[in-house]
């Protein structure tokens, strides 16, 4: 499989590619409009036919290249069937199927960040958009975001730590968050029973 993971620093946002092999069909995972350039050469590079672009979810720090790279590509663009956008040509349910060559992933519906924040299964890899950070959950103060319903996201959480590698779409920084004891920036859990209950 193809994989690569891309950084986005003004926004903190990463964005991953994936692929069966090269030359075949490829598929993005929170692509971030400043950054469109930048994946239509990786396509060119790795000789890859991008035909899906995938939001996790409506996202107030970076604003989506979902329709640039329909523009430019002619991709189908995809998001969750509670999101409100009007950019996007399939919308997905929980348990729904994206598929491109060779590659399967599974649409997780994990509200809390926002209502419309969905997680994707492939293989060994979990994309959590926002919903689960490193060592933490996505902020939930803003958006329709609801800290309560950070629950749902617990539901999988069986799953996803049965797999090799989460991966989210953002990288908290230090101003926004906090620092455990090794240093590294982390995302403050919602406090209360639901927030020992996370921890």
């Amino acid at each position: 499989m193809i994989f690569r993971q891309l950084f986005e620093p003004a926004s903190g946002t990463y964005s991953y590619v994936l692929a069966s092999r090269r030359g075949g069909e490829a598929l993005i995972i929170d692509p971030v409009l400043e950054k469109v350039d930048r994946y239509l050469r990786l396509m060119e590079e790795l000789k890859l036919n991008l035909v899906k672009a995938v939001d996790t979810h409506l996202h107030a720090d970076h604003i989506t290249g979902l329709g640039a790279l329909r523009d430019c590509m002619q991709c189908i663009t995809v998001m969750g069937e509670q999101s409100k956008v009007d950019v996007v040509s399939v919308r997905v349910a929980d348990g729904d199927q994206l598929r491109i060559e060779g590659l399967v992933l599974e649409a997780m519906y994990t509200p809390g960040h926002t209502d419309d924040s969905y997680s994707f299964l492939c293989g060994d890899r979990v994309f959590t958009g926002d919903t689960l950070l490193i060592r933490s959950t996505g902020r939930t103060a803003f958006q329709s975001g609801n800290p309560r319903a950070v629950r749902v996201a617990v539901r999988p959480s069986a799953e996803i730590t049965g797999r090799d590698a989460g991966l989210p779409s953002a990288r908290l920084q230090g101003r926004h968050g906090q620092h455990d004891r090794r240093r590294k920036s982390v995302q403050p859990a919602p406090s209360g029973n639901l927030g020992r209950r996370l921890r």
